[in-house]
């Protein structure tokens, strides 16, 4: 059988500038506004997505919260997204608890992958509900803005598991079905972490910190119930990135 080496050569050279590509692409974040797209975030369930336009800095895909389809949207150019036209508030903030915890540990005793607390976000919540499965849907939702919006592999929690937690707070407080919507007004907290120090990318020497999000926590208040306060303790992955989302880094990072 005939061997034709120079066809074999383009395809082993095509092969190989394809490794390359990937790897770069790989390392390239994009820099994000107040409500700039980052790539596709697994959440499990709650973040079934398609992208379904992406002009003019205008982001539309359809989310799965559950087993509703919903449309998030997300405007680069205004820094707003909006989850079935209303507008979603994501701020940017320092918890000073967990920088305090970060100094007493001392930073400096700790290994290049012991996290180091950066910052923290918040995601509004203020939705009327009247079941147990209405208040899920409501945190799975600012889940999953905040992982689609904030970074890719940021957030994994699954909406069995917001089930489960909220259910048993709803026995704890007893609450069964609402006769009318009653308004939940809470927060859910994103918390940010990056290595104590920088990392090799494996691209020609280049070194960078990664970051990750963890111990994500959600707090509301719903009539007169006893407040629902819960930290998942989730862990997401690291990433690399150029500059940290939102630049507002202490004067003593």
């Amino acid at each position: 059988m005939f061997f034709d080496f120079k066809k074999y050569s383009e395809m082993r050279l095509l092969y190989v500038l394809k490794k390359i590509l990937n790897s770069v692409l790989a390392l390239t974040v994009p820099v994000l506004m107040l409500s700039a797209p980052a790539s596709y975030v697994h959440a499990e369930k709650n973040n079934i997505s398609t992208e379904q336009s992406d002009k003019n800095n205008i982001h539309v895909e359809t989310v799965t919260i559950g087993n509703e389809e919903h449309t998030l949207i997300i405007d680069t150019t205004a820094n707003t997204a909006t989850l079935d036209g209303k507008e979603v508030k994501i701020t940017p903030f320092f918890d000073e608890t967990l920088r305090n915890d970060d100094k007493a540990q001392g930073v400096s005793a700790k290994g290049i992958y012991d996290p180091v607390y950066y910052m923290s976000f918040k995601v509004d919540l203020d939705e009327q509900v009247t079941t147990i499965g209405e208040i899920a849907t409501v945190i799975g939702g600012g889940i999953t803005i905040g992982a689609k919006v904030l970074s890719k592999l940021a957030i994994k929690i699954s909406h069995e598991k917001i089930l489960s937690k909220v259910a048993d707070w709803a026995t704890y407080v007893g609450l069964g079905t609402l006769a009318v919507g009653k308004s939940m007004d809470g927060y859910i907290q994103f918390n940010q972490y990056r290595t104590n120090g920088k990392v090799q990318t494996g691209m020609g020497g280049k070194e960078l910190y990664q970051y990750r999000f963890q111990d994500t926590s959600v707090y509301f208040k719903l009539f007169n119930f006893k407040p629902f306060d819960h930290q998942f303790n989730d862990v997401g992955d690291w990433f690399y990135a150029e500059k940290p989302y939102f630049n507002v880094a202490s004067k003593d990072e």
